[in-house]
């Protein structure tokens, strides 16, 4: 079901541009969370932070603040109730005591 809806949004919003989806998953995404990954195994190895599987955590991390941000614009407030600073100051410590 999500695929076949995301298929039509694809076809209706990129339909004149097919290779911008490719692009912007490639350069942009997949691209941010592989340097994520690379600087969580970096820490690791430079015993800065536990070892822990990179590509998930980067996917944990980068998660969190993509539907924070997601979730605040459908439902217009803070989700769970949690502001911004005190999201990012929470993150920052997971982020960097993995």
């Amino acid at each position: 079901m999500i695929t076949a809806q995301w298929s039509v949004w694809e076809s209706s919003v990129l339909g004149p541009c097919p290779d911008l989806l490719e692009a912007l998953q490639v350069r942009v995404v997949r691209a941010l969370y592989a340097d994520v990954a690379a600087w969580l195994r970096r820490e690791a190895d430079a015993g800065r932070v536990r070892p822990i599987d990179p590509e998930a955590a980067a996917a944990v991390l980068i998660g969190s603040l993509t539907y924070y941000r997601i979730f605040g614009i459908m439902l217009g407030e803070p989700l769970a109730g949690v502001e911004e600073e005190r999201l990012l100051r929470t993150w920052i410590t997971i982020g960097t005591s993995v």
